[in-house]
């Protein structure tokens, strides 16, 4: 939960710093200018007195949260703990930055915890969920990139198809044309015989190819013993 976020919690105002604020189910003092919450306050207002601030910073497992914090999270540049000893008495005590509050909020209240581990495991859903809807979204869109290189190598391969298509049939207009071309010459040739075929027969007559020399022979011989 960042600065902005935690500072939400806030709801009624004590100076202009400090605000009463909810957590967890939890009544706590916050500073508004960095989210840092009243630690001290806080173990105060806890019905098991043995709850006290003094006792939670010398548990074993607030100096492993520290030390953690401390050498591995470099976000965090501020002071994990600030103590407030002027001002307004309700404000006094000692803050704990938002990252050990939470672990001070469990350790006080079982109710707490419990509230903390719903919104833990609601978070973890939600963050699955969401990882899982960019996986899903992910997937479709790979998908949907396959498809659209599918589809583009499809369209180029029917204008390739559609190109050898047009090619073949203007290929086979020609061939078409030259064989009407060719028809219409042997048409032509073929009326020219025709017309050539109905010429009378005295063109080019010949007596010997009509009548064999043999007859002429015997005709003439026939007329002198008359």
């Amino acid at each position: 939960m960042t600065h902005n976020d935690i500072t939400k919690l806030a709801y009624e105002k004590i100076t202009d710093r400090y605000y009463k604020a909810r957590y967890l189910g939890l009544e706590c003092i916050m500073d508004i200018t960095n989210g840092y919450i009243n630690g001290t306050k806080l173990c105060l207002s806890s019905k098991d007195k043995s709850k006290r601030f003094s006792r939670y910073i010398n548990t074993f497992r607030y100096k492993i949260l520290t030390t953690y914090y401390m050498t591995n999270i470099t976000d965090y540049s501020s002071d994990l703990s600030i103590k407030v000893t002027d001002g307004v008495k309700e404000a006094r005590g000692t803050y704990l930055h938002p990252i050990l509050f939470l672990d001070l909020a469990i350790w006080i209240s079982p109710v707490a915890y419990m509230k903390a581990t719903r919104i833990i495991s609601d978070s973890l859903t939600k963050e699955t969920d969401r990882i899982y809807m960019i996986e899903e979204s992910l997937t479709r869109r790979e998908a949907e990139k396959k498809a659209e290189e599918m589809m583009t190598k499809i369209l180029i391969q029917n204008e390739k198809t559609h190109f050898k298509i047009d090619k073949a049939f203007k290929d086979s207009e020609e061939s078409i044309s030259k064989i009407k071309s060719s028809l219409r010459r042997v048409e032509t040739r073929i009326e020219k015989l025709s017309d050539e075929g109905e010429k009378p027969p005295t063109e080019n007559f010949s007596w010997r190819r009509w009548w064999p020399s043999r007859n002429i022979s015997v005709f003439f011989k026939k007329n002198k013993k008359s």
